[in-house]
């Protein structure tokens, strides 16, 4: 694997950045940049980013991360529901830490898998903590063992619940006794796709078939992707899960650079301009008289009075402003004509007898249709929210707030904005929440809209999505597995399809519309709500952090502690190393 040079620099440009706050009398004029340059730098030293390996339970998963490992640890031959989602770390002390739903963990020996496997349903994942040197020099990487597909409904739910925001990379196994992509494979992608992950498509036990053979499987599984997925172009690579010198080649792949920069470049940038521009603000605002500040402190808090105002007149009128009513019918509609399409898919595996395995796919279909319809949908509410937030800011374009190179005060804070939400989605993959360090980085109510993992889907969008879908899903779970057992009872192993495909139509889309369409709109409704209130927070807080910095350069002028002229060339000098530290960061 590729060396983690970027975390390095990353380090090396904060550290730079907080040594031009390390003067003692200009500790209080910049208390929330040095707590968010902290912050970043735990998140950057410490983060991890998981990389979750799926595929069917006859893939070789386990066995393809034992070779990995040097030894047998995970069980290869688990039934479905005893399948747990395991997590590989390096620790010089060797334990597997059982994860419960509520926060709470059970310690076992590393050799007591088998007991944790009799106790799956009590746990709802695990960290392995291995000394393994393989898993060392992968660090920050950590490798994610997913559940086959399908495993029973709730922990399938679970897991893809816990991991789908999280993980930064995918490696999809397809193995060669399959032969192609299954139905269950080309669904999972359809799902990793729909929230802009990466992913290695990997053909896997190479052992077992011949080259040629191969070569045919690999050529025809990226002609069935490439066809699904217009635009993309797949490379499908392959490995003998036996083989030491194939599973180092594999992750030898893995461009951790990369992926770290796609978690940290955005944030880390924009902070780091975040500060120059709070430098050169208050180098402006030395030279201003106290009568001119005095007014520019009242004007701001004009502002955040506004700010505040608009925010809870858009709560109250959600509904009119983005038409929730429709964007939920719309919503089922969108689900229906994604299940339609895949109708004759599905009616195979529901003939195939297997409610478990057709449920996860109704379940699966369901959610990836819902995520890319509501994306482009967010997007919009996203766009329409900070236009209502940039029209009170607008009053102080060509003030002193405004910054340099022609951007406007407005713009500065939907970079100090933007920052923020970047830094808190990075943080929110990398790291198990923690408040006291997430209040750091950005307001409370801001985290609780923005805990996204990384994706280039726009933010504030995917804690809603994930909300939403889960919400729906739960709802699913309520009613779908009796329609299915319905139509089951009616259509052995056997029947005619085209009956089968007939009463998915009849039976499913009617109860889709009656059961998902006012819960959908319960859940946008909560959902856009929280939005709303959490954005413009997050503009008031922004602003605020400005207001500070007029607020201690007026006490500074008042208290005649400084010496103004010589001042102001320091912190114009600050602001211009700044900006040459976030200049570096491409």
């Amino acid at each position: 694997m590729q060396a983690l040079t970027s975390r390095s620099q990353y380090l090396n440009l904060v550290n730079e950045g907080l040594s031009l706050l390390k003067d003692e009398e200009q500790q209080e004029d910049f208390t929330g940049s040095i707590q968010a340059l902290e912050a970043l730098r735990k998140s950057i030293s410490e983060g991890e980013l998981l990389v979750l390996v799926v595929g069917g339970f006859s893939a070789g998963k386990s066995t393809l991360l034992n070779t990995l490992l040097g030894k047998t640890i995970l069980p290869s031959d688990i039934k479905p529901e005893t399948a747990l989602a395991a997590e590989l770390h390096y620790g010089a002390n060797e334990y597997i830490e059982a994860c419960k739903a509520d926060g709470s963990s059970v310690r076992f020996d590393i050799d007591k898998m088998p007991e944790i496997t009799l106790r799956a349903a009590e746990f709802s994942h695990l960290k392995l903590h291995i000394n393994n040197e393989l898993l060392r020099n992968l660090e920050p990487l950590v490798i994610v063992d997913m559940p086959g597909f399908y495993s029973p409904r709730d922990q399938h739910n679970e897991a893809i619940g816990r991991y789908i925001d999280k993980g930064c990379y995918y490696i999809a196994l397809i193995s060669s006794e399959e032969g192609t992509v299954s139905m269950q494979m080309l669904q999972q992608l359809e799902l990793i796709d729909s929230y802009d992950h990466d992913v290695a498509v990997v053909l896997s036990k190479s052992d077992l078939r011949p080259q040629s053979v191969l070569d045919e499987i690999k050529a025809e599984i990226k002609n069935n992707l490439e066809q699904t997925f217009i635009g993309k172009t797949f490379t499908i690579t392959q490995v003998n899960n036996k083989s030491a010198a194939d599973v180092q080649t594999l992750l030898n792949n893995l461009n951790g650079d990369a992926l770290f920069r796609s978690m940290f470049a955005k944030g880390t940038k924009q902070t780091l301009e975040t500060l120059s521009a709070d430098f050169a603000l208050h180098a402006k605002a030395l030279t201003r008289s106290k009568d001119l500040l005095a007014q520019d402190i009242e004007n701001v808090d004009k502002s955040i009075a506004e700010l505040r105002r608009k925010g809870e007149s858009l709560k109250r009128d959600l509904n009119t402003r983005f038409n929730i009513n429709n964007l939920s019918k719309e919503g089922v509609e969108t689900i229906i004509a994604e299940l339609d399409f895949k109708k004759e898919n599905l009616a195979d595996i529901a003939l195939a007898g297997n409610v478990e395995v057709a449920e996860a796919m109704f379940n699966d279909v369901v959610h990836t249709a819902l995520v890319n319809y509501l994306k482009s949908k967010f997007t919009d509410i996203d766009s329409q929210i900070i236009k209502e937030c940039q029209s009170v800011l607008g009053q102080f374009d060509g003030s002193i707030l405004s910054g340099e190179e022609n951007l406007s005060f407005s713009e500065q804070v939907v970079n100090a904005f933007t920052s923020k939400t970047n830094l808190a989605q990075a943080f929110r993959q990398v790291n198990k929440p923690d408040s006291s360090t997430l209040s750091t980085v950005m307001s409370a109510p801001v985290w609780g809209l923005l805990d996204k993992g990384f994706s280039s889907i726009p933010l504030p969008q995917i804690k809603i999505l994930k909300e939403v879908v889960m919400g729906i899903k739960f709802l699913l779970k309520e009613f779908l597995p009796g329609i299915l057992t319905d139509l089951l009872s009616k259509f052995k192993r056997g029947s005619i399809r085209s009956k089968m495909i007939e009463n998915i139509a009849t039976t499913v889309y009617p109860s889709l519309r009656a059961n998902l369409s006012k819960a959908l709109e319960s859940l946008l409704q909560e959902q856009i709500s929280k939005k709303v209130v959490n954005v413009f927070t997050a503009f008031e807080n922004t602003v605020e952090d400005k207001r500070a910095v007029l607020e201690q350069s007026m006490s500074a002028q008042r208290e005649e502690l400084i010496q103004t002229s010589k001042q102001v060339e320091i912190l114009e000098v600050k602001a211009q190393k700044a900006k040459s530290l976030a200049a570096e960061i491409k």
